[in-house]
């Protein structure tokens, strides 16, 4: 079945199913952007707001991490959030983490059993259904704001990945056997995120290292980790204070990984 064309994102579609309170609250819509975080960088560096919401309904160049693009399916639902939270720099890549659980948390209310591959994978069955990119806006001197891009696979039918994405992606729709009205799942997605992002703001990151523990697909599974510059493997055993993944190698020896890309050696 394809997608209706009146399927939008527009402000009037989105506002009947809103309850945040400041999340959203300047609502910039698009009809197509290269890429949501760039606009929202932009906005970031001249007269944005905490809690400015950048959508649209086609993204021409979306990226992921370490400088991968990110193929916008047909269908799909693409925003960032401007963010500007009384933060230490050093504590900025929590909010990745906290973005994740809010997400799985959202999906998993409209139906869709969501799991965290970390650290922001979110996968329906082992495939990739959302895409999370979080990037500092900086001046050079002082941070301008946090920026969280959020790609969602709605719509997405099988054909509409590339050949060499569609046993590795999936989308809300398959998952829950039916098309889905992406105005409501943002504005659920939005709720979601206002609220872990103000038990964050109030609690730290305690409250989101539990729940990220409780949705992660990775802890307790052999994995092996691609760093660029060279391959470790060992047991995922927990995520420390900061978000970091920990695990035990071959040698019984402990070791935290802060950023690369997880495989599963093992079905979890």
């Amino acid at each position: 079945m394809k997608e209706s064309s009146n399927n939008s994102v527009r402000f009037d579609k989105v506002k009947p199913f809103l309850r945040t309170t400041w999340m959203g609250k300047n609502f910039f819509h698009w009809e197509s952007l290269d890429s949501t975080n760039t606009q929202a960088k932009l906005l970031a560096q001249t007269t944005g707001c905490h809690g400015d919401v950048v959508v649209c309904e086609q993204q021409r160049q979306g990226r992921g991490r370490r400088g991968r693009s990110w193929f916008s399916v047909s269908g799909g639902l693409f925003f960032s959030v401007l963010l500007k939270p009384n933060l230490p720099l050093h504590c900025a890549p929590e909010l990745t983490l906290v973005t994740a659980v809010a997400l799985a948390k959202a999906l998993r209310e409209l139906g869709a059993e969501v799991w965290i591959k970390w650290p922001n994978d979110l996968q329906v069955g082992g495939k990739k259904l959302v895409g999370i990119l979080t990037e500092l806006v900086s001046d050079g001197k002082k941070t301008q704001g946090v920026v969280v891009g959020i790609g969602v696979n709605v719509n997405g039918r099988e054909e509409d990945f590339p050949e060499d994405l569609r046993a590795r992606a999936t989308s809300l729709a398959a998952a829950l056997g039916g098309l889905q009205s992406k105005a409501c799942v943002l504005a659920v997605l939005l709720q979601h995120l206002e609220s872990w992002f103000d038990l964050y703001a109030s609690e730290g990151f305690i409250p989101i290292a539990a729940a990220w523990t409780a949705l992660s697909s990775t802890l307790g599974q052999r994995v092996r980790l691609d760093l660029g510059n060279e391959v470790k493997e060992g047991e995922a055993l927990h995520i420390d204070s900061t978000g970091a993944l920990v695990l035990k190698g071959d040698d019984g020896q402990e070791f935290c990984i802060l950023a690369g890309d997880v495989e599963h050696l093992r079905p979890a």
